[in-house]
């Protein structure tokens, strides 16, 4: 009988995130994510770039709404990149299937 996903240690996996990227749906569906995380890195920085200048600037209300929204939607990216990634990896480590 196989472990639950969370009772395995960090090199089990590991193992498991390279056997996964070993595959194609693998490969692609991580390329995919770590796109999606870069865009909310770039995001993150961005905002964080028009408060810093809007406060500097004495700006109006609506560039920190704005720069504000833009942070909540940049972390929204990273937090559901992340969620996916290890909803995948759980689901290869159930039913491994070679692609």
């Amino acid at each position: 009988m196989k472990k639950r996903f969370h009772e395995l240690s960090k090199i089990e996996k590991k193992n498991l995130k390279k056997d996964y990227l070993k595959t194609k749906e693998g490969e692609y569906v991580i390329s995919k994510l770590n796109k999606v995380l870069v865009i909310g890195i770039i995001g993150i920085a961005f905002s964080l770039y028009l408060i810093i200048s809007a406060y500097l600037n004495n700006d109006t209300v609506a560039v920190y709404i704005y720069s504000s929204f833009l942070l909540l939607c940049s972390i929204f990216f990273i937090v559901a990149s992340l969620i996916v990634k290890k909803r995948r990896l759980r689901m290869f480590y159930y039913n491994p299937k070679v692609k």
